[in-house]
């Protein structure tokens, strides 16, 4: 045991400052929102224990032994769950707001990002069950339920920013009038 916080790991905040001796494990994840130049959003459905839910883009767990930094695990995601070579993503826009949330008893950090791809898809399938394209629109004016996305999914803060982005929030629907 140690008397200092350790970066992997999250810790209750008491009173008399964060509880050392009962580290908890936080899972770091780069979680990308993949858009399309028709403003439509990939939905995937994954497979295994989550098969029944969609999400909202892909995830892939961070591993400090290949990625220098979080938008490497990002590109190597997009690689390995979607089949975009590396060579073919441009760029990322990451947010500098990371969501962290329970799931299953176990922390999960996210750190967003967004990527426009409009190649085609080859699903890797161990990991992806099926993907299909909706609008912006349909993702900002639907039901997370009617959707069926995944309750683990930090939905909100993705609408927040999609709605932030110039050509896919509320001012381009003005300009396309």
């Amino acid at each position: 045991m140690t008397n200092e916080m350790q970066p992997d790991k999250a810790y209750v905040l008491t009173p008399h400052g964060p509880d050392l001796s009962n580290p908890l494990e936080i899972s770091i994840t780069a979680h990308v929102v993949l858009l399309n130049s028709r403003h439509e959003v990939l939905l995937t459905t994954r497979r295994g224990k989550l098969a029944k839910y969609r999400d909202v883009g892909i995830t892939e767990t961070y591993d400090p032994h290949k990625d220098r930094d979080y938008s490497d695990t990002a590109r190597r995601g997009l690689e390995e769950e979607l089949g975009i070579p590396q060579s073919e993503q441009g760029d990322l826009l990451g947010i500098r707001m990371p969501a962290l949330y329970m799931f299953t008893g176990n922390f999960k950090m996210i750190f967003p990002f967004f990527a426009f791809y409009d190649g085609s898809l080859k699903p890797h399938e161990d990991e992806i069950g099926g993907i299909e394209w909706i609008t912006v629109e349909e993702l900002l004016n639907g039901d997370p339920k009617d959707l069926n996305l995944a309750p683990m999914t930090p939905y909100s803060l993705y609408l927040a920013i999609l709605q932030s982005i110039p050509i896919l929030g509320p001012e381009s629907k003005r300009d396309a009038k």
